[in-house]
């Protein structure tokens, strides 16, 4: 992975703070209709993000995630990110639980590991 610099930070940071200007201008009508923007959004802009700073090898074959300097930018320009996150990893639990009951492997996962202490 390329070095991320306090510049290139500060160039996520402007990219992100002008979404946030676009994000306040909508009338949303609603919490969900804020997070399909928020969605839709980041589900655009972080694999561009990505491939700014990661090798072709690291962005399709390996599991290797921008450094999380980068990341708190995410939500501190977006903190309804972090609910947009949270349902995603509630429904994967979800799924592989599902996945795992269908093939008669019962292992049970706590809902504690997906709870907050906010």
């Amino acid at each position: 992975m390329k070095k991320i610099t306090q510049n290139d930070i500060e160039v996520v940071k402007a990219e992100l703070s002008a979404k946030r200007k676009e994000f306040e201008e909508i009338n949303f009508t609603s919490l969900e209709e804020k997070l399909k923007w928020i969605r839709k959004f980041f589900n655009s802009y972080i694999p561009e993000v990505e491939k700014r700073f990661m090798t072709e090898k690291e962005f399709k074959e390996e599991w290797v995630f921008l450094p999380n300097e980068l990341r708190i930018q995410f939500y501190l320009f977006f903190p309804e990110h972090g609910l947009t996150m949270a349902n995603y990893s509630h429904e994967l639990a979800r799924e592989k639980w599902l996945l795992e009951s269908r093939r008669g492997n019962y292992q049970f996962m706590s809902r504690f590991y997906l709870s907050h202490n906010d």
